[in-house]
């Protein structure tokens, strides 16, 4: 996988940046469904983390008819919520792992950083929805890939539906994951802190002459 490009400026840290999300045709959540999971905002998480990854991936361009299939191709091998519909995160440390145990486990503190800046932001879930469901709506009609693509694309396009729609009606539910993410990079500096001490005692022990030890 190659590496980022740094040339493209992600717009989370723009701060000229004044997203004001088109929620045309998004129906009330209780319409949608009568019981909505308490782990939503787990796989909204999940999302997060792949889209991230795959706008800084392809420096920003993700909807062009060169990169648009690509890039649903890598949202679907490194993100289970779009590749595996049954699994389910009851935690967001569960997400935590995967990702930091997954194919972009080496990215996974920059993911972390960029998360805290997009979850800073109610808003800024509205723009990760919409710029998937815009993705998912251009794959669902492109003839580069196979019908079952299409289908998979529509199918989550219309599931983008209910994540709008639950953000909107539930405009404080992504707060629990913005102070996860926070406890998530407290750990995270914590356990960099404590591989430099331990690298420190080891390169003292292996100088040291052993008459000293």
């Amino acid at each position: 996988m190659s590496t980022w490009l740094s040339s493209w400026k992600p717009w989370w840290l723009d701060l000229s940046s004044n997203f004001v999300p088109k929620l045309n045709n998004i129906p009330p959540l209780s319409t949608l469904c009568p019981k909505v999971s308490p782990y939503i905002i787990n796989f909204i998480l999940d999302l997060s983390f792949a889209y991230a990854h795959i706008l800084r991936f392809f420096n920003g361009d993700i909807f062009s008819k060169e990169n648009v299939s690509e890039a649903f191709h890598l949202l679907g091998s490194i993100c289970s919520t779009v590749s595996n519909n049954k699994n389910v995160y009851h935690y967001a440390e569960q997400v935590f792992d995967t990702w930091r145990c997954g194919d972009c486990s080496s990215y996974f503190s920059n993911l972390v950083d960029d998360l805290i800046m997009i979850f800073s932001c109610h808003e800024n879930i509205y723009h990760i929805l919409l710029d998937l469901q815009t993705m998912f709506e251009i794959v669902s009609k492109s003839n580069q890939v196979t019908t079952d693509a299409r289908k998979q694309a529509k199918h989550l396009e219309r599931r983008m539906v209910f994540f709008i729609s639950w953000n909107r009606d539930i405009p404080d539910g992504y707060l629990l994951a913005k102070l996860k993410l926070e406890e998530c990079k407290n750990e995270e500096l914590k356990m960099k802190k404590e591989l430099e001490n331990f690298n420190v005692k080891k390169d003292k022990i292996q100088t040291t002459p052993i008459e000293e030890i």
